[in-house]
């Protein structure tokens, strides 16, 4: 039994250490005036998040059209804060470009 729990106990510490969670960003903030957009996802800190860069980028391109401009930047890959009980935010910063 105490084997069996050890083992069990094991398989799961493994898994949250390299079993990972797919992520969608969001925008959550911006300025038509400056061009510049945020957009973030928070998750669960025990587990590596995984997000459509791609897909986050069609969401910028996006929301620069409406704005008037007519693409999207990302300036970097991205910043990862923890915001406390074990949760983590992970934000990219991206410019509106004509």
């Amino acid at each position: 039994m105490k084997t069996l729990k050890l083992t069990v106990l094991f398989a799961v510490s493994l898994c949250a250490l390299s079993c990972s969670v797919q992520r969608e960003l969001q925008v959550v903030d911006g300025s038509k005036a400056d061009g510049t957009l945020t957009l973030a996802t928070e998750y669960d800190g025990a587990f590596k998040v995984k997000v459509d860069v791609q897909k986050a980028k069609l969401k910028a391109v996006e929301k620069c059209k409406a704005w008037g401009y007519s693409d999207a930047e990302f300036f970097d890959a991205g910043l990862t804060q923890s915001i406390g009980r074990g949760m983590k935010r992970l934000t990219y910063k991206a410019q509106c470009t004509d």
